[in-house]
Parts: structure tokens; sequence; C-alpha cells
């Protein structure tokens, strides 16, 4: 028979009731902040209320959540047994890290735009904020369309960076007053090559890639070999959700993604270069470089990883 007043099932109750509280203040806490942000936000420019949420949370949501479930786990625990906290300092700061690096990204990614659109204006004395000038016309249509604010949000950067191909462009065919020049023509032709080639360099061999899904030799050959040189860097260079890879288990995964994601004959001559030191990473462990021995034939990861 269990002891009327049982003082340990009462002092657990209390903390089980304690944490109950402290997760629901986190989660209403974060809630409230989220949607008040948004509301302002959205009063003071107009955009669209659901937008303005959906980007506040997206990617920051879930690590601020848990984020504030640790803080209130730690406080549980503080009132427990104080030494107790330490076992929650590693996730804690794997948290912190992720909130920072995400919010690192974000700000670089639109920092990055707008210095590419400043470089490509400045070019040209004749369209300084051109590209400034158009994204927001732009901006304006596509509002005027009752377009998602997703798609209104990607017409703003692509209208940033329209004219990104001049920064490629001699001067003395971009600011020629006169008719071009057969040859000069040619000039941009190259240039119609490129975007090619970056448009298409997330294709797969086996075409399940993006933007068209292509297959293949069907995807420019300079594609192709962007996105087998692209995987590697990736691959062996820090990214916020994984420390680099091993020369070693790179070549593993482009082994394994070979015929599949990437062109096969491509990987066999990347390989080689890699194999030769002709390729040499900038993060990866060095003590792993692959040898005739030393690579291996095939990943323990059955599904190459999709580089970010």
């Amino acid at each position: 028979m269990g002891v009327v007043g049982d003082p340990w099932r009462s002092a657990h109750a209390d903390e089980l009731r304690l944490a109950v509280i402290m997760v629901v203040a986190v989660v209403v806490y974060h809630l409230s902040n989220k949607l008040l942000t948004a509301a302002i936000i959205s009063l003071a420019t107009g955009r669209r209320f659901g937008f303005l949420l959906r980007v506040n949370t997206r990617s920051t949501g879930l690590p601020e959540l848990g984020a504030g479930a640790l803080g209130s786990l730690l406080a549980l625990l503080w009132t427990i047994h104080p030494a107790w906290t330490v076992l929650l300092a590693v996730p804690t700061a794997v948290i912190t890290r992720t909130l920072r690096y995400v919010r690192q990204l974000e700000g670089e990614t639109r920092s990055a735009v707008r210095s590419l659109a400043e470089v490509i204006d400045h070019r040209d004395p004749h369209t300084a904020h051109h590209s400034e000038r158009v994204a927001s016309y732009a901006v304006a249509l596509a509002r005027r369309l009752d377009l998602d604010e997703d798609v209104v949000e990607l017409i703003d950067q692509a209208g940033s960076v329209h004219d990104l191909g001049k920064i490629g462009v001699a001067d003395s065919i971009l600011l020629k007053p006169g008719a071009l020049t057969e040859g000069e023509r040619n000039h941009y032709e190259l240039f119609r090559e490129g975007a090619l080639i970056v448009l298409h360099h997330h294709e797969r061999w086996d075409g399940g890639g993006y933007p068209a899904g292509l297959a293949g030799e069907a995807i420019p050959l300079g594609s192709r070999v962007v996105a087998v040189a692209d995987a590697f860097d990736a691959m062996t260079s820090n990214r916020p959700y994984r420390a680099a890879l091993s020369v070693a288990e790179a070549v593993g995964r482009l082994r394994e993604g070979s015929g599949v994601q990437w062109d096969p004959d491509l990987v066999d001559v990347f390989i080689g270069l890699v194999a030769e030191g002709a390729i040499a990473p900038a993060l990866a462990s060095r003590d792993l470089a692959p040898s005739a021995a030393g690579i291996p034939a095939r990943s323990s990861d059955p599904f190459p990883e999709v580089e970010r």
C-alpha cells in the first residue's frame, strides 16, 4: 500500500507540474513573439502577414523552440541538482551554433545580392541604380498581380541581379556607343553558354535533378563538369549541418553517385586528379588523402547527399 502524503511522490509531482508550465510558457512566448513581429512588420510595410510569419519561422523556428525548451530544462535541473545542468552543455552549444550559422547565412546572402547589384550598376555611369529600380518596379507589378509573397521575394532578388552578365563584359563592348561587330556579338554568345552551364549544374545523370530534369548527355557538358566539382568542394568544406568530410569519404560518395547523380566518365577523371594530388581541398582531412589503395570503393552512405 502506498503511503498517504508520500513526500517523494509529492516533490516529483511538483517538478512535473513545473516542467509542464515552463514548456507551455516557452511555446506561448515564441508564438506571441513571432505573431507580434510579423503583425508589426506587416502593418509597417504592407507585406502579407502569413508570408512574414512563415519567413520568420521556417529557418529558425524549431531551433529557437529547442533553445527555449533547453533553457526550461536547465532551470528545472538546477532546482533538482545543479551539477546535472552540465549534461545539457553540448546540445545547448549545438543549437546556439546552428542559429548563429542560419542567421549569418541569411544575412550574407542578402548582402551578396545587394553588393552584386551595386557592382553591376557601377560598370556603367548611365545605369546607376538601374538594378535597384528594376527590382522595385518588378515587385510593385508582382504585388499588383497578387502573386504569392514567396514569388515576390524571388522576383525582387532576381530583379536586383538581372544584369549580372555585365560583370564579365569588357568595357570596350559594354560602353561602346556604336553598333557591335560580329566578333563582339559572339562575345555575348559565350555568356549564353555560361548561363546554361550555371542553370543546369544541379541536374542529375539519372534525370532526377533540377530545374529541367535533364538526363545523361542531354545535360550540357559544362554543367556536368561543374556539378562534380561543386559536389566535391561542398563535401570537403564545413557546412552548418556537418563538418567537412575527408578526401576518402568524399571520393567514396562520388563513386557511389557515379552514373546516378554524376557523369561516370567525369567522376573517373576527377578521382584520378584527386589521386594525383592535382586537386587540393581546403578543409578536408589530409590524413585520409587518397592513394591507389586508400580510396574506398564504396561509401557507407548508399544515397549521396545533395550538396548545398
